[in-house]
């Protein structure tokens, strides 16, 4: 069941959330978890450290995306995968670059910089967010024009650089739809879960929230 807490701002949805979890502990209700944003981390961490008590660590925790993330993929498998640093993205990407640039519309002609891979890595990034995949792309550029050509170009780069990867690297913006994959086969969700803080969600982040 999803229960919504609203109000405007400093109307106590806050409190109202930290009492719900500290009721929880103080009947010895585990697996309670408060996601907040990576932002308010310590600042929430600490609030809810002063609401719950010392037991809070046997019932309950506070979690960001990355550290559900880490939690998940370690109970699960996954920690293991070798996640690219920037240098190692830029270097994938320079690979996939190469491997279409004969093919490419837009991009065809242009030296492949570590300031241009580094934007592309970018877009990239955004798309992935948005749970856009490669094939999505390639679909929008049936009509004629600058516009399809450069998603023409942005979709064989997209398929070209998840080529390069493959199943042995991981890129770091892949990490939310692993866990979202993931999260079902964990012990995450065995109590309440409860979100705080957040202005927005990207459409990876309401994915994972679908799944908990």
């Amino acid at each position: 069941m999803l229960t919504l807490v609203t109000g405007r701002a400093r109307s106590g949805k806050t409190s109202f959330v930290m009492n719900e979890i500290k009721k929880r502990v103080d009947a010895r209700l585990g697996g309670n978890i408060l996601l907040v944003p990576e932002q308010y981390s310590h600042q929430s961490a600490r609030a809810l450290s002063e609401y719950c008590g010392d037991s809070l660590s046997l019932y309950g925790e506070e979690l960001t995306f990355s550290l559900l993330s880490d939690r998940v993929l370690a109970e699960t498998g996954g920690m293991a995968e070798t996640l690219l640093d920037e240098g190692g993205r830029i270097l994938a990407m320079a690979l996939a670059f190469s491997n279409v640039q004969p093919s490419l519309k837009v991009y065809g002609g242009v030296t492949a910089k570590s300031e241009f891979l580094s934007g592309l890595l970018k877009t990239l990034d955004e798309l992935r967010s948005c749970r856009i995949p490669p094939s999505e792309l390639a679909e929008k550029t049936e009509a004629e024009g600058p516009l399809a050509d450069k998603l023409h170009d942005l979709s064989l780069i997209y398929e070209a650089y998840d080529a390069v990867l493959e199943n042995s690297l991981r890129d770091p913006s892949e990490r939310l739809d692993r866990l979202a994959e993931k999260i079902a086969s964990s012990s995450i969700g065995s109590g309440h879960v409860y979100i705080d803080g957040f202005s927005d969600f990207t459409a990876q982040e309401l994915e994972v929230i679908r799944e908990l």
